[in-house]
């Protein structure tokens, strides 16, 4: 898809499959490049002097959700609306949603494109936040713990990562999405490092990156995690 001498990482594909989104980096900083799906030019949404990442459409793909340190050295959620024109996707107007000087990371929209969950917090230490779009104002998840929110294609769950008490690792758990749910978390796995959750259309399966803890030689695999209902 790429052959940029410079490291391309986060791909985020457009909900009708039509163009990839990524980070690029190039001129000593990281920015958010797009290109066709099906082959052809890339060319930069971004061009700041500082670092743009962590790409994610909206559900009706007019605007891409991203972190950027341009205002705060840790990193402020944006939102960039994008246009289709001859061919190409053009940036439009790019409005900073958040200004915490806390490290946020990984937004997500809810499939109705009302919300966005991330996480907010020091490494090692965030929590889940939700941003409402309509109301411009932001809130801690049931107080949770973990990184790499995901929302389930109905939108009435969320897989996110997280620490378990007194293990290594970090594990992927499921919540219902709605806060005043009595639904407990269901932890999903229960070895090594997890991260980048990612669901089936259907709901039924999460892909994820897992790294084995305590054994460097184990490199990095993707696993397929089966969900079940109950």
């Amino acid at each position: 898809m790429t052959s940029h001498p410079e490291p391309d990482l986060m791909p985020a594909l457009s909900p009708d499959g039509r163009w990839l989104a990524y980070v690029s980096h190039g001129n000593n900083n990281y920015d958010i490049w797009v290109k066709p799906a099906a082959g052809g030019q890339s060319f930069p949404l971004t061009t700041h002097t500082s670092d743009d990442f962590s790409p994610a459409w909206s559900p009706d793909g007019k605007a891409i959700v991203f972190i950027s340190r341009r205002d705060d050295a840790e990193g402020d959620l944006f939102l960039m609306k994008v246009k289709e024109r001859e061919g190409r996707l053009e940036p439009g107007k790019v409005t900073r949603l958040t200004e915490n000087f806390m490290r946020e990371t990984t937004p997500a929209f809810s499939p109705d494109g009302k919300i966005l969950a991330f996480s907010r917090g020091p490494s090692g230490h965030e929590r889940i936040w939700l941003y409402h779009l309509k109301n411009k104002t932001a809130h801690p998840f049931k107080n949770i713990i973990g990184t790499h929110p995901a929302w389930s294609p109905d939108g009435k769950h969320l897989a996110i990562i997280a620490p378990v008490a007194g293990h290594s690792g970090r594990q992927l758990f499921i919540l219902a999405a709605d806060t005043s749910a009595s639904e407990p978390a269901r932890q999903m796995t229960f070895i090594g490092n997890n991260n980048f959750p990612s669901w089936s259309p259907q709901g039924n399966m999460i892909v994820l990156q897992r790294s084995e803890t305590g054994n460097s030689k184990a490199g990095t695999h993707l696993r397929l995690i089966q969900i079940f209902d109950g």
